[in-house]
């Protein structure tokens, strides 16, 4: 999906009813990190950022981590990562600053970091699902368990204890936010959506291997998006490089950020949740 919609021209009759790009990328950065800092055990500001960490649940990598915010040495970053998440099995390390990415990129490789892209993509509240979510449901988080094990399970990065890790991971979110769980009527797909204020997010949208292609995934984005029907902003993040961001884009998202994530493995035995 490019930047240059026709939609987003200033001669667009829409344009002027819809939030900027930019005020939109704000909007929904802020919403994803205030989301993974409410998640955390606990959270500290850095001088070049904030780190947050989750000790009781170390195997899912995305509840522990360092945010930049603005240029920092290798040095420093080192010896914060050293400091913060040398105990962690997996650390992770991410900015949605260019200037930062492109001045750590190739110094973080070398360090045994392995990076990846993802792009943030909202809705533009007037592309309608493709097919009907009848039949899906909303269930809360004990209940999402019968997809998440196995989900869990078919993953490379997958084990049991990443599986149960991830369980306990679905019901803090409920317990700390309003998050809602969305399954098919066999269970056999599903994704979480988070909401706050005029905001929600779609998220780990997923479909288990012998069910793809029966269109499970559309239904799942229809119920999902039937429970952001109130929202002004919905939106999700994808990976840069995968195929799904061009199949959401089909559904009316588009892009209007980038971020960047570094990851590292501190003993290669270890599980790596994905989430």
């Amino acid at each position: 999906m490019t930047d240059d919609r026709p939609e987003d021209r200033p001669d667009h009759p829409d344009a002027d009813d819809r939030p900027s790009r930019a005020l939109l990328a704000r909007r929904v950065v802020g919403f994803d990190e205030a989301l993974q800092k409410r998640m955390a055990t606990s959270t500290e500001r850095l001088p070049f950022g904030s780190v947050r960490v989750t000790p009781d649940l170390p195997l899912v990598y995305s509840l522990s981590g360092m945010h930049i915010d603005r240029p920092v040495a290798l040095s420093e970053l080192r010896a914060a990562v050293d400091r913060w998440m040398g105990d962690l099995p997996n650390q992770s390390v991410w900015t949605t600053r260019a200037e930062v990415a492109w001045s750590l990129g190739g110094a973080m490789t070398e360090d045994g970091w392995t990076l990846s892209r993802v792009v943030f993509m909202v809705h533009d509240r007037t592309t309608e699902p493709t097919v009907s979510p009848l039949g899906f449901r909303t269930v809360d988080a004990e209940d999402y368990a019968v997809f998440t094990r196995p989900f869990v399970l078919e993953e490379e990065w997958g084990s049991p204890p990443v599986a149960e890790q991830m369980v306990r991971r679905d019901a803090r979110l409920q317990a700390r936010m309003d998050a809602r769980f969305v399954l098919a009527p066999d269970d056999d797909a599903g994704c979480h959506v988070y909401r706050h204020g005029t905001t929600a997010q779609v998220e780990a949208v997923g479909v288990l291997t012998e069910s793809r292609g029966r269109g499970l995934g559309a239904g799942l984005m229809a119920a999902a998006m039937r429970e952001c029907a109130d929202a002004e902003t919905v939106f999700l993040i994808a990976d840069a490089d995968g195929w799904p961001k061009d199949w959401y884009a089909r559904l009316g998202f588009g892009k209007v950020a980038t971020g960047w994530e570094w990851n590292r493995k501190r003993d290669a035995a270890d599980a790596t949740a994905e989430g």
